[in-house]
């Protein structure tokens, strides 16, 4: 196999679901959150996360994605740029455009039977 992507595997999972954690701290610290609080809000949420991964996107995703209720995404975005969060906001939005996709092929393949 191509140890690049065994490699870019773990930098995805190994680093940069450490800055998206980060990243969810600085969101809560601008709704005002104070930082050890705001990383008791997400730890439990990521534990919960990185547990139900294994059972495919369409039963791990929970919330607006899962709901595809675009709606409140949007205003999740809003409420970044408003914040001067704009180029988290970016991330956020790619994120959830990527989020979308992989949702939409995972569904597609399990009423395929695959």
């Amino acid at each position: 196999g191509d140890r690049r992507l065994y490699h870019a595997s773990a930098v995805l999972v190994g680093n940069l679901l450490t800055v998206l954690a980060c990243d969810a701290v600085a969101l809560l610290r601008a709704a005002g959150v104070a930082e050890q609080d705001a990383r008791k809000v997400w730890l439990p949420l990521a534990e919960r996360s990185l547990h139900n991964a294994p059972l495919g996107l369409d039963r791990a995703l929970t919330g607006p994605i899962a709901r595809g209720d675009t709606t409140t995404l949007r205003a999740h975005l809003q409420a970044m740029r408003s914040a001067g969060l704009s180029e988290l906001a970016r991330v956020y939005e790619g994120l959830l455009e990527h989020a979308s996709s992989a949702l939409e092929e995972d569904r597609r393949r399990d009423s395929n039977g695959e």
